[in-house]
């Protein structure tokens, strides 16, 4: 996990790297694929909860 100041440096860098024409375009592109990755991961964890709450509980066999 990165801290304030590596995201700092990471995206003072970018700026400097990329210029200052492009960087909102990236930001941009950046921001709306980590929204579509917290939406799958979302509607993943959702999919598997229904799923298990469809699934019977197994049954202890005979002693």
């Amino acid at each position: 996990m990165m801290g304030t100041l590596e995201c700092i440096l990471f995206f003072l860098l970018a700026f400097i790297l990329i210029g200052p024409k492009d960087f909102p375009k990236l930001m941009f592109k950046v921001g709306d694929s980590w929204r579509r990755m917290k939406q799958m991961g979302s509607t993943f964890i959702r999919q598997m909860e229904d799923m298990s709450e469809e699934i019977p509980p197994e049954k202890d066999p005979p002693s």
